[in-house]
């Protein structure tokens, strides 16, 4: 199963003639678990036409767009590219006309990127310590380890007895933390 990713907005804005540079903080930016995904792109065919457009380049850089290498090329026909990570990390990707007079446009050099991925395959470790602290409270205390964390989108859930229905345990999304609940006398909560 492919993953598709947004479009790469610096083409968009270039090829389409918006008024305004692309700025950094704008770029998508899209972390995933799988090594294979689709790069799509879009342009405007009046300017593919004016440029007189050879060939579509997807640009990829590994260094935060010190170097950009060629990765693939397709004809303006085409509207994705397949990539393969090799390794996880931060992938930045541009994509590029070749015109008529064997110009780029845009010069990823020159561009910022107009897509960032993060290839994450490695599952993050979550230790959970729960404890009872005294008759009727649990303490709950975790600790989450990964290259590329998100832990903004921590969520756990507990029941106070099997049978439950589970509930949320609402706490700051952080690396790590702890919380704490009131329980009944006999209650066994699991998380």
């Amino acid at each position: 199963m492919k993953r598709y990713l947004l479009p790469l907005a610096a083409v968009l804005a270039t090829l389409a003639g918006s008024a305004g540079p692309i700025l950094a903080g704008n770029v998508p930016e899209i972390a995933t678990s799988r090594s294979q995904f689709t790069i799509p792109f879009r342009y405007d065919q009046a300017e593919l036409g004016r440029l007189q457009a050879q060939e579509v380049l997807l640009f990829v850089s590994r260094d935060s767009g010190k170097n950009w290498r060629p990765l693939d090329t397709m004809s303006p026909q085409h509207k994705e590219f397949v990539f393969n990570a090799t390794e996880d990390g931060i992938y930045w990707f541009s994509v590029a006309v070749r015109g008529g007079d064997q110009r780029l446009y845009p010069d990823p050099a020159k561009q910022p990127p107009g897509l960032q991925v993060t290839v994450d395959r490695i599952p993050p470790t979550l230790n959970l310590q729960l404890q009872q602290t005294v008759r009727d409270r649990v303490e709950l205390s975790w600790q989450a380890e990964d290259a590329y964390l998100a832990h903004n989108t921590l969520e756990l859930e507990y029941h106070n007895a099997p049978g439950d229905p589970w509930k949320k345990v609402y706490v700051n999304p952080a690396r790590s933390g702890s919380t704490s609940w009131k329980i009944q006398e006999g209650q066994r909560p699991e998380v």
